[in-house]
């Protein structure tokens, strides 16, 4: 019995295992390059939507292939459960003898404009089964009293390419801790990243003080013409204390971020002034 496959499946999703890191996963997958380039989430429904928390790598996937899971926990395990698999079916076919010796039922339904199958068993366990990019793909939940049929089709509606991992650093000549990093991946309409930065343009009754700095952790910020913005005072991306914002443009080439901050951090006041940098695409195209 294959992986996706759902009983197998809810032995790979629901044993106990680290907690995900949602940026550290696509980064990953983009350093993979894989070819045609992977399908990975932007959106989940609730209680999975927060993918920074959500998103991990399921293990196991040939070559070539990949796959990724969205699980939910609580005290007592998880409860929601959501993977996407690519590489474990030569065809749809193949794919569809599999499921049907393993005991599901079928119906065709169209998901990203595309013919596909919905598979179903016993009333617990779900699969989309479709060709998106000459691959056949999977989008599997175990637990449909979170993740109805609806939620599973929003999921795969949301998916995008991811491109490329995007690395950029800037450190001020002459400074201590004036400096400005990013590591970032986008999708055709998203863009993720870590964003840190210090500054020694910090005060405290007139006189030079500490320097101090802060970072921004986002997860599919939306893409407006290919630009994006971000506040820094946004408790979901960044520890309090900042306020300011970061903005960038993203081309296949380079993320061009900037950034401009203030806080005061016990009674130091600081100002980073207008900072920049060029991330640079690090895998090819």
């Amino acid at each position: 019995m294959r992986c996706v496959a759902l009983a197998l499946l809810m032995l790979c999703l629901l044993a106990p295992t680290a907690r995900a890191d949602g940026f550290d996963t696509l980064q990953g997958l983009a350093k993979r390059h894989l070819r045609p380039a992977p399908l990975v989430f932007t959106t989940a429904p609730a209680p999975l939507s927060d993918l920074g928390a959500t998103l991990a790598l399921v293990p196991g996937i040939g070559k070539g292939g990949y796959g990724l899971r969205l699980v939910h926990y609580t005290p007592a395990g998880p409860d929601g459960v959501i993977a996407l698999g690519r590489g474990e079916f030569a065809s749809v076919q193949a794919a569809l003898r599999d499921f049907r010796r393993d005991g599901y039922t079928r119906r065709s339904m169209r998901v990203r404009g595309r013919r596909a199958s919905l598979l179903t068993r016993r009333a617990r366990e779900t699969v989309i089964l479709w060709s998106e990019d000459g691959r056949v793909y999977t989008l599997a939940t175990g637990t449909p009293r979170k993740v109805p049929v609806a939620g599973l089709r929003a999921a795969a509606t949301g998916l995008e390419h991811l491109g490329a991992n995007y690395l950029g650093d800037y450190f001020a000549p002459g400074t201590n801790n004036t400096s400005l990093d990013g590591v970032l991946v986008a999708t055709e309409r998203h863009v993720s990243g870590v964003v840190e930065w210090g500054t020694d343009n910090c005060t405290f009754n007139g006189f030079p003080a500490a320097a101090h700095g802060g970072s921004a952790t986002f997860i599919m910020l939306p893409l407006r013409s290919g630009a994006f913005s971000l506040p820094l005072d946004d408790p979901v991306v960044q520890p309090p204390g900042w306020n300011g914002g970061i903005s960038g443009t993203v081309s296949a080439a380079a993320i061009n971020l900037s950034l401009q901050g203030s806080g005061t951090f016990d009674e130091v006041a600081c100002d980073t002034g207008p900072m920049s940098v060029s991330a640079a695409a690090r895998d090819p195209e």
